[in-house]
């Protein structure tokens, strides 16, 4: 929304519906498509060789699950449990903690990796 004298504000946080409602356009974005299915075999992710440096890079440690990720804006943990994401990519383990903790992060890797949903 733009304000009189030019400058952005937010727009007001998003109602969430409660808990185990799901709207219609929730089913529309989140329900599964037959017709699309996505071949990574998660379980092999954590072989994925990455490279982390940095001032510290190696102290904010890894994000090893979504289900226990509580610390994002309620809207972002419902759209991550309704997109049923589980474990994050190797991306997404290295990049959110530090990105949380408000430091710049740069990330190189292949496309489809989750580099998107990390930032």
């Amino acid at each position: 929304v733009l304000r009189r004298n030019g400058r952005f504000r937010p727009k007001d946080p998003p109602t969430l519906p409660d808990e185990g409602v799901i709207t219609e356009e929730e089913k529309k974005l989140f329900t599964p498509d037959k017709k699309h299915t996505v071949g990574i075999d998660f379980e092999k992710y954590d072989k994925i060789q990455v490279k982390v440096s940095g001032r510290e890079a190696e102290s904010y440690g890894t994000l090893d699950d979504f289900t226990n990720f509580k610390s994002l804006p309620p809207f972002l943990v419902r759209n991550i449990s309704l997109s049923r994401f589980t474990k994050p990519t190797p991306v997404q383990k290295h990049a959110v903690p530090v990105a949380i903790d408000g430091r710049d992060v740069m990330c190189c890797a292949q496309t489809g990796s989750g580099k998107t949903a990390a930032f």
